[in-house]
Formats: structure tokens, sequence, C-alpha cells
């Protein structure tokens, strides 16, 4: 193991964070998740997680290089398992391309792909295939995140964290209460119009404007993609402030009224405001509907990996229920463990954008890889082109 952990992060100038989360993680000190899992279980202490080698015993040498989304994992943990690499990349499509053009050569250990491009990831060799009986934490997982449509028994993945797709506004600027995506459509393009923020990437974006006019978000028709492009980039763009998937980066800075957003970056944004000293109480969240994304980012094994018996061992840290739950504080999103709600700590902030009921969870569908991405890849450019200058706002 080595003696100096340290957790190195290349991210682009551009991308640097605002925003330290300590509104999130304070939590975690005395009285927070250790704390609370003590209780659980009578003062004793509890080893979940044991370090594994090659054959499921011995010391790993703790090394690795994770390819990962922007402030998607807490410094201080990758710190506390060793000594981690981390290159950050903006999407999906960049991972695939990045793999595809490197094949063998990327160097990375563990990347951390959506679910819905886990099939083309193994369809390319990208992807190792992995051995469950190295991750004993597996059976931390819930039922709920495990062999799911795109990756049955998990051959190839390990949830990460799960969420969905919602909204934020300000009831003192909206005042007639938002409960649909065409609501959301309509605040922005009155009351809103001009200080309306939206999720940077194309699924997403496309999806906002299906599911406002009860379309598949799904499509891959090309009738139905130059429909929504147009409406998109030639009238509602004209109404937009910013395209930003992390709003809370800006947040300080900006006039936003209106925002559609992951529940864990809104979760962020909302903790920014207040520890900025920002009245939140007139902010209001919801879940979007009648349709909207259930996500799910995955821990993968790169093929032909260098450091495999880390990768494994850093996974199986990942999924310990303390590491799980510390987890979901820094990112503001589930992790998947059965045990997360009750690991946080009572006084958890904002904990219905972290937690959700059936009813809501009952309006979330998953996306499915198809032949539009190459379309909504490049839909995406122009819209962030017209409305941020060209400038892809992420930090």
């Amino acid at each position: 193991m080595p003696s100096d952990k340290s957790a190195k992060i290349l991210i682009p100038e551009s991308m640097l964070r605002r925003s330290t989360r300590r509104g999130f993680i304070g939590a975690l000190t005395a009285g927070g998740v250790g704390a609370a899992l003590l209780s659980a279980c009578g003062g004793d202490t509890i080893n979940v997680y044991n370090q594994m080698g090659p054959n499921g015993s011995g010391v790993v040498d703790r090394r690795l290089n994770l390819y990962s989304w922007a402030d998607y994992d807490d410094p201080e943990e990758l710190a506390s398992w060793g000594d981690v690499n981390l290159t950050v990349y903006n999407s999906n499509e960049d991972l695939l391309a990045k793999l595809t053009a490197v094949k063998g050569e990327s160097g990375f250990d563990v990347v951390v792909p959506s679910g819905a491009y886990i099939p083309e990831l193994a369809r390319r060799g990208l992807i190792e295939q992995l051995d469950l009986t190295r991750i004993k934490n597996f059976n931390q997982l819930d039922e709920t995140v495990i062999d799911q449509p795109w990756d049955r028994k998990n051959t190839y993945s390990v949830c990460k964290a799960w969420g969905t797709i919602g909204w934020l506004y300000d009831t003192s600027v909206i005042t007639k209460p938002i409960t649909t995506w065409a609501e959301f459509m309509a605040a922005a393009q009155n009351e809103a119009s001009g200080r309306t923020c939206i999720i940077d990437t194309g699924v997403q974006i496309a999806a906002l404007y299906f599911w406002a006019n009860n379309k598949n978000w799904n499509t891959d028709d090309q009738g139905e993609l130059d429909k929504m492009s147009d409406f998109m980039l030639n009238t509602f763009s004209k109404h937009l402030s910013a395209v930003d998937s992390l709003p809370y980066n800006t947040i300080i800075d900006s006039q936003y009224a209106l925002m559609q957003g992951y529940n864990g970056a809104l979760r962020t944004t909302l903790s920014t405001m207040k520890d900025a000293g920002i009245d939140i109480s007139k902010w209001k969240w919801g879940v979007g509907a009648p349709v909207t994304e259930r996500y799910m980012d995955n821990w993968c094994i790169v093929k032909d990996a260098r450091h495999i018996d880390a990768a494994y061992d850093f996974i199986n840290f990942m999924l310990n229920p303390v590491n799980a739950a510390r987890e979901a504080m820094y990112i503001g999103s589930n992790t998947g463990t059965s045990s997360l709600s009750e690991m946080l700590p009572p006084d958890t902030q904002f904990k219905e954008m972290l937690l959700f009921t059936k009813a809501e969870m009952s309006r979330m569908e998953t996306w499915k890889y198809n032949k539009a991405v190459p379309f909504l890849d490049d839909f995406r450019a122009k819209l962030v082109e017209k409305v941020n200058g060209g400038n892809r706002i992420k930090g």
C-alpha cells in the first residue's frame, strides 16, 4: 500500500469546481455516517470491506487510473483508498470515442459509463467481463440496481450511482406550480425566459422536448429528430441563459429562475446557494413528469487493465456501506447500497432529492442507446454554440 496516499485529478482549467460540497460531507464527521453505523451494530466495529488480492487474499498495490465524470468522486475518499489518477471526460460519447480510438492502450483501469452505453462498450470489446466473486461487497447493493436490462447478471458493470432528472425553480418568479415537463417548457418561454438553464447532453436536451410533447424519447426516427432540433435550436434556445449540467458552479453569479437537471447536481445547487447565504425557501424541486429518466452510472473495468487487482479492490472498497454513504453525500445521488437510507445522518439535507418514493420511481424510464446518438451529439454542439457562445459550461 502506498505510504503517500493521494488522488491525482487531471481536470482542464475550465472545469475546476467552485463548490467544495462541504455542505454535504460535513455531516460525515462526528455524529455522521460512522456513528450511525456503530449505533446500528450496538457499538461494535464491523469490517464489511476486506482488501482482496489476486486470488481473494493478500495485499493489493493500491494504484489506479480512473476515467470518470467531473466532480463525481469525493477526493478524500479516493485518497483514503490509495493512489488514484483521475482523468475527466464530459460525456458518454467522449468516453466511447476515446476508448475506441486507443483500444487496449488507454492506460485507464476503471471507467464510469452510464448503463445504456455498456452494451456498446462490450460489443466493441472495450470492457472486461467481471468476476463478481472478487467484489465481496456486491451483496451490499439493493436488488433494484442489479441485473439491469442493459447488463444482465452484472456481466460487465456494478452500480456506482443512480438518479433521475427533474426541475428546480424560483417560486417568486414562477408562481404557478410546475408539475409536468410541458409546464416547464411553458414557464421557460414566459416568466423564466432568459433565466432558464438546461442539461448539457444531447439525449437529455432532446428528451425535454419529447417528454413535454408526450412523444417517444427513445426514438431514432429522423423526421421526429428534425422537428425536435428545429424547435429547440430556433425557438426554445432564445429563452435559455445556459446549457449546463452542473449549475452549482455558476448559480451564484447567475440569475437562473428555472433549471432542468440531474437530482444530484440540483441538490448541490441548493446547498451552494444555502452556503452562500441565499434564501432557498422560495426554491422548489420536482421529479420530472409524466415521464423522466432513471439513469445509472456504473463501475466498469477497462479491457486488459494494467492494475486489474487494484480495480477489483477499488470497486469493492466503494461498495462498503460507509464509503457508499459518504459518496452519496458528496455527489448528491443514490449509490445503490441497500442500507443507504439507514446510513445517512438524520439531518441530511434535501433527502427527498436522494431517496425517491414509489410514485416518483414509477415515472422513471431508462434511455436505450440507438443510432440517433451521433445526430444528438451534433445537435447538442449547435445548441451550446448558440446559447453559450461555444463555451461548454462545466466549471
